[in-house]
């Protein structure tokens, strides 16, 4: 029997070498309790440093962090698991191993908006271009700085709710993600109206990375 998320061999009724699965196993919680990795990596380096973690970016074990916990050892690797997150330390930021079995970097709307430079309505996040929805926000509010597609590929909740509005002088369209399953095949475009605001709800389809998509409502204007 292993643990749920870092596949640590549990011990057993009259199990031998019971020390040795112990301390495998305190090495393991060593390596993992600060959950940090250098960086993703296409081959192993060939000096080892106890301590060491990377994320592999190839091959067959793609996806999995190898870690050293003992020179003895050699690099070990432990699978990842959706939801699992690490600090990549030479990326500066946290990255989320999603259920596509891919890792991505977690972007919250602050952040997202200071890397889209568009400026901020008072509580909404001021878009353009392209942007991306971070991974777990639940609810989120957007105002429309010129015309934008708008991404879901980071999102790992199953449901989150967007307040849409369009610009104070302009009106702005919307394209969206291809993970979208909306009502009779229409994707929704945002309400021509300047100022006025849309509500969308999305909801993940199961053991997928589609969405379907529920207009709550639209039009709305001071």
């Amino acid at each position: 029997m292993k643990t749920h998320h870092y596949n640590i061999d549990l011990m057993t009724p009259m199990q031998t070498d019971k020390e040795i699965l112990f301390n495998e196993a305190l090495l393991k919680i060593d390596s993992f309790c600060n959950s940090t990795v250098r960086n993703f990596i296409q081959q192993l380096p060939e000096a080892m440093i106890v301590g060491d973690k990377y994320i592999l970016a190839f091959g067959e074990n793609e996806g999995d962090i190898c870690y050293c916990a003992d020179l003895a050892k050699g690099w070990q690797l432990l699978k990842a698991k959706a939801g699992m997150i690490v600090f990549v330390c030479e990326e500066n930021s946290f990255f989320i191993f999603g259920y596509d079995h891919r890792w991505s970097k977690v972007t919250t709307a602050a952040q997202a908006a200071r890397e889209h430079e568009v400026i901020a309505d008072n509580n909404f996040i001021g878009i353009a271009d392209q942007f991306t929805l971070p991974a777990a926000t639940k609810y989120i509010s957007l105002y429309l700085n010129g015309n934008c597609t708008i991404l879901l590929d980071q999102v790992q909740i199953h449901k989150f709710t967007i307040i849409l509005k369009q610009n104070y002088t302009t009106s702005y369209r919307i394209t969206w993600s291809q993970n979208i399953l909306w009502p009779q095949h229409h994707p929704h475009q945002i309400t021509v109206q300047t100022n006025a605001m849309d509500i969308i709800s999305f909801y993940r389809i199961v053991e997928t990375q589609s969405f379907a998509a529920v207009v709550v409502g639209q039009g709305y204007s001071w």
